[in-house]
């Protein structure tokens, strides 16, 4: 891989695709970007490296803690903008709606159209 010039890439960008490329390799993660919901229904980060050191490994790239990124994560994907999402989403896909789709190739339309049949089945 090249190495880029400084400020070419964001010190965060490199650390979720880091964590990224890790757990898709089995590995665990070292910055702790990519969080699941344990059993009582909780945020909380995959599979971690160290997870003592995670924190200082977060603050060296501009990261908030692990602590106020599960409770952002909560309140995105648990909460109220959970809700506004949902319901936003919901208008977008009732029957004939192309799903903002303007392209005149079928099958774009058409994956547009299984896109939302989709998230109705889930979230209907």
């Amino acid at each position: 891989m090249k190495k880029l010039p400084p400020g070419e890439v964001g010190a965060k960008d490199v650390a979720y695709l880091t964590d990224w490329v890790l757990l898709a390799e089995g590995k665990p993660q070292r910055f702790g970007t990519q969080f699941e919901k344990d059993a009582t229904g909780k945020w909380v980060p995959k599979r971690l490296d160290d997870p003592g050191h995670a924190d200082e490994r977060r603050r060296g790239v501009g990261l908030e803690s692990l602590a106020d990124y599960a409770r952002r994560m909560s309140e995105v994907y648990d909460g109220k903008w959970a809700r506004f999402r949902s319901r936003w989403a919901l208008r977008r896909c009732r029957p004939g709606f192309r799903s903002g789709c303007t392209s005149s190739t079928p099958s774009l339309r058409a994956q547009s159209d299984l896109d939302c049949r989709a998230w109705l089945s889930w979230n209907g």
